[in-house]
């Protein structure tokens, strides 16, 4: 009997009991606060990746514009560099790729790569198209 009046003591005086609450209550705000910033760094990485994407885009949509405006590509085609500032993180390479004899010989197929990244995270957006050969002569 006197087990049960003790706890039943402790119960109402609530001693410990606002202690408890108070852990508990800093254990969920803490465990809440750091989900939020997890997701608001993991969407800040998604933004910057969609923004190097939109570069990348960019950037090799204006290389193949350069080629696209040249009179003829004579011969094989191999080209690597890096773009200017501020531009410096982002690489390009620029080559044509042979064609079978029973293809049209005036079609020269061109594939471009832009690449960013350093280290194992380098990310690439590749493209291949065909420019039409506007000279008499064939590649």
């Amino acid at each position: 009997m006197t087990q049960r009046i003790c706890l039943h003591k402790l119960s109402v005086n609530g001693k410990g009991s606002i202690l408890l609450e108070t852990l508990l209550t800093i254990v969920i705000l803490s465990s809440g606060l750091t989900l939020i910033i997890q997701a608001m760094a993991s969407s800040l990485r998604g933004m910057a990746y969609v923004a190097d994407s939109a570069t990348a885009i960019m950037l090799l949509e204006n290389k193949l514009f350069d080629y696209l405006h040249k009179e003829a590509l004579a011969g094989p085609l191999s080209d690597e560099g890096q773009f200017g500032e501020p531009y410096a993180s982002f690489r390009y390479s620029v080559s044509t790729q042979g064609i079978s004899s029973t293809t049209d010989t005036r079609l020269v197929p061109l594939k471009a790569e832009v690449s960013w990244g350093e280290g194992q995270k380098i990310k690439k957006l590749a493209l291949m198209t065909y420019l039409m050969n506007r000279s008499d002569e064939t590649p």
